[in-house]
Formats: structure tokens, C-alpha cells, sequence
């Protein structure tokens, strides 16, 4: 279960992208309804990172990896 607030990382991009609240996730498409590339993930307020490949219904289901980010320590 994811922590929020998290972050999105971006490969190849420095910037990262805040999402407040689950809430916040499913209202905006932009965040849930895109093809991530490969690598990029979410990382929760616990440092947990999920992957974001997977789509259902047309949404990413972001999936607990097993790994703690270091980015976030």
C-alpha cells in the first residue's frame, strides 16, 4: 500500500513530480493514465519504490518493487 504523499522519478530528468494524495493520483491522468518508460518509478513517504509498467483499465497500478529507495534516505 502506498504512503503518500510521493514522488515520481523520472529517467533522464532531474526534476521529480510531488503527488500529494491518492486522491490527487486517480483525479489526474497525466499521473495515472500515461506509459512510463521503463525504470521510472514511484517512491511513497516510507522510501518504498514501485515500478509503473503495469496498466489496468487504463490506469497504472504501481507495484511494490521490494526495494527502499536510497534517493529518499
Amino acid at each position: 500500500m502506498i504512503k503518500w504523499p510521493a514522488i515520481i522519478q523520472f529517467v533522464g530528468d532531474a526534476e521529480l513530480t510531488h503527488i500529494n494524495s491518492e486522491v490527487d493520483w486517480v483525479r489526474d491522468p497525466q499521473l495515472h493514465a500515461v506509459r512510463y518508460l521503463p525504470g521510472e518509478r514511484l517512491i511513497d513517504s516510507n522510501s518504498i519504490e514501485y515500478t509503473l509498467g503495469e496498466h489496468v483499465n487504463g490506469s497504472v497500478v504501481p507495484r511494490p518493487t521490494g526495494r527502499e529507495s536510497r534517493w529518499m534516505k
